[in-house]
């Protein structure tokens, strides 16, 4: 609901990059006020800005802010950071990029091959 003002605009601007690090930082005040440090990642699609985004996950909040749940106050220095542990990346689409692709043959050799193997086949 917080950033529901900027997903009714155009898609150009839900894909943007400034998007994303926001939404990133607000997921960082999320993962400090349930006291969550150790995560598991899963990327779903291809990754765009994943580096920058995990920086910017580990990086402090540079304001104070309160916390909603026990009403303290938060403030990250540089001395007080919390660091946030991944200990997976899982990617669940993977796309290969090496080239070997198997040559398809025709369909007159599909035929000859099909019939020697008929004719050849030993019953054991």
């Amino acid at each position: 609901m917080l950033f529901i003002k900027f997903f009714e605009k155009k898609k150009s601007l839900k894909r943007a990059k400034t998007i994303k690090i926001l939404m990133a930082k607000y997921f960082r005040k999320l993962l400090l006020i349930s006291r969550v440090y150790n995560l598991i990642l899963i990327v779903k699609k291809i990754p765009a800005f994943l580096p920058e985004i995990v920086n910017f996950l580990n990086q402090p909040i540079a304001h104070k802010f309160i916390d909603p749940l026990e009403h303290r106050i938060i403030d990250e220095n540089e001395e007080n950071t919390k660091r946030i542990k991944f200990f997976y990346f899982i990617f669940l689409h993977n796309r290969s990029f090496v080239k070997n692709k198997i040559r398809q043959s025709g369909r007159i050799k599909r035929k000859i091959r099909r019939k020697l193997i008929l004719e050849n086949s030993v019953i054991d």
